[in-house]
């Protein structure tokens, strides 16, 4: 999966939840002695379904695509097939500055 970057929280959810629904099956994949691995696996190769840790910046959605803020940074998990896919990148969210400061630090 592609990191979200330039979109709203609620749109980088939507992604994540779209891109699990169209690109993976959940299940339990062993049997017959062999150790069962539950998790999400590839619809198109699969392979098991991994997740990097990626840097996701807060901005400001008052700057448009200026990817400007207040400096917090994030961690986020991206799922991607390793087969199919490259490592996820950094991205970042844009958020309402105004009633954030709190929840997500101060300039």
């Amino acid at each position: 999966m592609k990191t979200p970057t330039k979109v709203t929280t609620e749109e980088a959810l939507r992604q994540l939840r779209e891109y699990m629904k169209d690109n993976t099956l959940e299940t339990e994949i062993g049997g017959n002695g062999r150790p069962s691995y539950p998790g999400a696996w590839c619809i198109h190769c699969g392979t098991l379904i991994v997740k990097k840790d990626v840097h996701i910046s807060i901005h400001a959605l008052e700057f448009g695509d200026a990817c400007a803020g207040w400096g917090e940074v994030k961690m986020l998990a991206i799922p991607f097939c390793p087969q199919c896919e490259p490592e996820p990148e950094d991205g970042c969210i844009h958020m309402p500055y105004s009633g954030s400061r709190g929840k997500y630090g101060s300039c």
